[in-house]
């Protein structure tokens, strides 16, 4: 996981973001995603979610972090690694390439 890490939802898991809470409710059983369990976010983890769907990298969201929360960028980091680390072993997002290819001329 490096800053510049990407992440998407993994389309087994249906999410709804109310307005105190997320809700990420598995659909299709994997190898990653446990049917039957429903997952629930609050706190700063509704913030981080919102920016994930926009797409936006693992430095972004700290970012994001420190300026709307007033954290340290350490404790930002550290806390941000932690969710994202817990999101990908119950399967809700999974990394994805930051690559862009280059087009010869």
């Amino acid at each position: 996981m490096n800053a510049a890490s990407k992440y998407q939802k993994n389309s087994a898991v249906l999410s709804k973001v109310f307005e105190d809470e997320v809700v990420l409710l598995p659909m299709h059983q994997n190898d990653a995603v446990e049917l039957g369990k429903v997952y629930i976010i609050t706190g700063t983890g509704i913030r981080i979610w919102e920016l994930l769907e926009k797409g936006k990298s693992k430095k972004e969201i700290k970012e994001t972090l420190v300026k709307e929360f007033d954290v340290s960028s350490q404790k930002a980091e550290k806390d941000l690694t932690a969710f994202l680390k817990k999101l990908k072993e119950k399967g809700c997002i999974k990394e994805v390439s930051n690559e862009k290819e280059e087009v010869g001329n």
